[in-house]
């Protein structure tokens, strides 16, 4: 068993204060390229840094033909691969790669393709890019580059920090790596891709480090998968900028974060949407909390359906007095025996959430469903979303949806995808009382 290195909390001050200097003269910005940007997104949340994006949460080809036909110069495909075993998440990514190949080969556009991943880490790695690899490759290399700075994650000396306070801390050492689905050990992204193959072949890694970004002479790397470190989004742009410089460059495939898309499209930041945006200028005086506790309904399956009904009724009844509702499970986390076991439980969770939106009837001015799984199910099997514009987002990383004419429930709704490790614990309740407010 591989002994993964041990390391400990930098200061953010310091850590930034090693690192080279950003060059005063900047880099020359070229997103001039006929291909397009396909970002298979293992979680609806991936789209946090993006503005005026288009968002397919369905895979058929001809919705991804239509799509590819608009001269767009990115989208995402939401795959949420995340919230199945590697079993089913290798059928699903399996039937999306081929309706996108066969798209592909209808509208003759090329195409780069970034699998769009958990910044701390989590997700079927290598089992995605290796089958992507299969489908669309074979890809000369493939990058690793999980920052995502919104976030507060970098990567320093290969190694993948969470900036909490004052503090990096080593992603090996947070809630995140204990996943019981997708837990690891290592901080190190070298040891890490190594953690992940198991005991397989594993290609060689080299890195690329902030050093290298920043010097004079640009870049340079030879082996099959990179470990690229980033501090900051300039760190991104000197790598795009090598990468469109280069001469007959072996195809990539990427696996970031967010960040990494933005830079790779050229979208410029912009603040959070508005207050004032007109979706939201219904008030509210009151939110109304009701709170499901889903162990009870877990081992009440003949009473289940009853208990939605009576939900939504009361949902209902929340909407028709001119207040919010918010809808909460308990906090208690329930584990199964084993990773495909865990990941059922947070499944037949959602399902539960589903359901209850399904079943109201009364639309509301606008939609917050937080947590990957629970957002993704939201907004196709509740609202049944297949297409949506990515607006901006409604806080830092928290990105803000308009579904489009393809949502049969409330066509046009206002959806906020609000990630479950982004933010402070009070963001939630300080975002939802804001828009009742304004």
């Amino acid at each position: 068993m591989m002994q993964s290195t041990i390391f400990y909390p930098r200061r953010y001050e310091e850590a930034q204060r090693s690192l080279p200097a950003i060059p005063a003269s900047g880099i020359v910005r070229n997103r001039t390229t006929e291909r397009v940007l396909v970002v298979l997104d293992d979680d609806p949340t991936g789209t946090q840094t993006v503005h005026n994006v288009a968002i397919l949460t369905t895979f058929e080809e001809d919705v991804i033909e239509q799509q590819r036909r608009t001269g767009e110069r990115g989208f995402f495909i939401l795959t949420n691969s995340r919230a199945f075993p590697s079993d089913q998440a290798s059928k699903l990514l399996n039937t999306i790669l081929n309706n996108l190949r066969a798209a592909s080969e209808t509208v003759k556009v090329s195409i780069d393709v970034v699998l769009r991943s958990d910044s701390t880490l989590r997700g079927h790695f290598p089992l995605e890019p290796q089958l992507v690899d299969l489908a669309l490759g074979p890809f000369g290399l493939w990058v690793l580059a999980p920052a995502f700075f919104e976030g507060g994650r970098v990567t320093v000396d290969d190694v993948q920090f969470v900036h909490e306070g004052d503090f990096l801390v080593p992603v090996a050492n947070t809630p995140f790596a204990q996943d019981r689905s997708f837990g690891f050990s290592s901080s190190n992204l070298r040891e890490w891709i190594v953690e992940k193959f198991d005991g397989g072949d594993v290609p060689d890694i080299t890195s690329i480090g902030i050093s290298d970004l920043r010097r004079p002479d640009g870049v340079e790397y030879r082996r099959r998968i990179v470990v690229l470190n980033a501090f900051s989004y300039f760190d991104f742009e000197i790598f795009i900028a090598a990468e469109a410089a280069a001469q007959n460059t072996a195809p990539r495939l990427y696996r970031t974060g967010a960040s990494f898309i933005t830079t790779r499209l050229g979208i410029e930041a912009i603040p959070p949407l508005p207050l004032s945006w007109r979706a939201f200028s219904i008030a509210a005086q009151v939110i109304s909390q009701i709170k499901v506790e889903v162990p009870s309904l877990l081992k009440n399956g003949r009473a289940e359906q009853d208990i939605v009904g009576e939900l939504a009724r009361q949902v209902e009844s929340v909407l028709t007095g001119g207040c919010d509702c918010i809808i909460n499970t308990c906090r208690k986390l329930i584990h199964g025996e084993d990773a495909s076991a865990s990941l059922s439980i947070g499944n037949v969770v959602s399902d539960i959430l589903v359901r209850i939106v399904q079943a109201t009837r009364i639309r509301p001015r606008y939609m917050i469903a937080k947590g990957g799984t629970t957002s993704s199910d939201i907004a196709t099997k509740a609202l049944n979303i297949k297409r949506a514009r990515i607006l901006g987002q409604a806080a830092t990383g928290v990105p803000l949806w308009r579904s489009d004419g393809t949502c049969d429930k409330w066509p046009g709704i206002p959806y906020i995808v609000f990630p479950g490790n982004v933010g402070s614990p009070e963001l939630l309740g300080e975002l939802v009382s804001s828009y009742h407010q304004a």
